[in-house]
């Protein structure tokens, strides 16, 4: 029997017994007492209900409350960011818009950021230009990376916001950008240019040279920069000339000069990305999205280019190894969540290397744990992730972690993100 069917039956009895001892009052005060116990039983009875009713109510993960709060809709959430944002411009410094991809038939617009989603929107707005050449698509997510990278595209419209492109896109155009938290961006830029080789032969070396107590290996190969040193690299140059991946949003795609109609974030990317593909008719698109298989390929891409970082360079086999290269992956993929942390990367290129080690033989076992893995035990994977740029940040020195907040003020402010580092922010 239901909660309310309950509460009707004590209303029924409750009135009939007010009625018998209203008319029984003179006769016998004990029916007094016995009127005020029904009362505070009644009440009760409610208080139960309702906290019957509270607890049925489930608790909402901690990653989707930014676009699923209680009475908030969609629109009003995408309102309220861009309110932010234009309160905020009034106090903004200079900032600049390195480009702007465009698709004039559906009157959309994009800003890109590196490290916030782009390799994802730049596939889409290639496949809706019909821009693969001789490659058979049938969706984004058919797109090589590579590809999207480093192909040639003759018809995906891309320009400066200059003069002509304002006219064109201050219009009637949907205009979109995605921002991160500065300091997971900043950490997620360190793991994949400076733990794995990417720029160890650029900034990496530079870095390490600049050292009092450098080794003769570190100065030839920049391979053991620590997050510390990276950021203390970032906080000492002008904004304007940063690399791309670590550059504040401010100077990549100022909100202020490109005037986004919608802000996405990082850390809500799928329903933004489904809000902006529903508007322009294209939903599907999200439809065919297929978060095991991104991981997969991400896992791949990453094997793929930095094993081809030894094949081709010399510089890179005289600093490392297809075994060390492994060894760095595998960290990698356990701090951004994507293998358990129980098995460490000493074991696993220890069992591999007992016969002939290489890049296809790591891959075949990456994936197989990955695939092997319950759902369940996967979605317990972002607690590493957690935990990881929580200890990273813990080994950052007071000071550098204000000239970071220093340095990247107008994309905590704009955005909306907390000053606080990620240990902090639990504490």
């Amino acid at each position: 029997m239901g909660c309310a069917h309950l509460k009707y039956i004590s209303m029924r009895f409750v009135s009939l017994v007010l009625w018998l001892c209203w008319r029984e009052l003179k006769k016998n005060y004990a029916i007094l007492v016995l009127l005020v116990l029904v009362v505070a039983g009644l009440n009760l009875t409610t208080v139960i209900h309702q906290d019957h009713q509270a607890r049925q109510v489930p608790a909402l993960p901690e990653e989707v409350l930014d676009t699923r709060l209680v009475g908030v809709s969609k629109d009003q959430i995408y309102k309220e960011r861009l309110q932010y944002v234009k309160s905020e411009c009034r106090n903004s410094k200079n900032g600049s818009v390195d480009k702007v991809f465009r698709h004039d038939n559906l009157h959309l617009a994009y800003c890109p950021v590196a490290k916030v989603g782009s390799t994802f929107w730049k596939r889409v707005f290639i496949f809706l230009h019909n821009d693969t050449g001789t490659i058979p698509v049938k969706s984004p997510f058919d797109i090589p990376r590579v590809f999207v990278h480093y192909g040639k595209k003759n018809k995906t419209q891309v320009s400066p916001l200059d003069e002509l492109t304002k006219k064109t896109i201050f219009g009637n155009y949907t205009r979109f950008m995605f921002a991160r938290d500065p300091y997971s961006r900043l950490w997620s830029a360190y793991l994949d240019k400076f733990f794995l080789p990417d720029f160890w032969r650029s900034f990496a070396l530079h870095i390490t040279r600049q050292r009092h107590d450098s080794t003769i290996e570190a100065r030839k190969c920049g391979s053991d920069v620590s997050f510390s040193e990276f950021l203390q690299y970032v906080v000492s140059l002008v904004p304007e000339n940063m690399n791309e991946h670590w550059q504040p949003i401010q100077y990549r795609c100022d909100p202020c000069q490109f005037k986004p109609n919608i802000i996405g974030k990082q850390e809500t990317f799928g329903d933004d990305s489904r809000y902006i593909l529903q508007g322009i008719g294209e939903g599907w698109i999200m439809n065919e999205f297929d978060q095991n298989a991104h991981v997969e390929e991400e896992l791949s891409m990453l094997i793929d280019y930095n094993f081809r970082l030894i094949a081709k360079s010399r510089f890179y086999r005289n600093c490392t190894s297809r075994v060390d290269i492994a060894r760095r992956l595998w960290q990698v993929f356990q701090l951004n969540g994507y293998l358990p942390i129980e098995e460490t990367a000493e074991s696993v290129v220890n069992k591999l290397s007992k016969t002939f080690f290489d890049r296809d033989m790591f891959k075949r076992y990456v994936l197989k744990v990955y695939r092997q893995t319950p759902a369940e035990e996967r979605r317990g994977w972002k607690q590493q992730r957690k935990e990881a740029i929580i200890g990273a940040y813990k080994t950052v020195p007071l000071k550098l972690i204000k000239s970071i907040t220093k340095l990247f003020s107008n994309d905590f402010e704009l955005f909306g993100y907390d000053t606080a580092p990620p240990d902090k922010r639990d504490a």
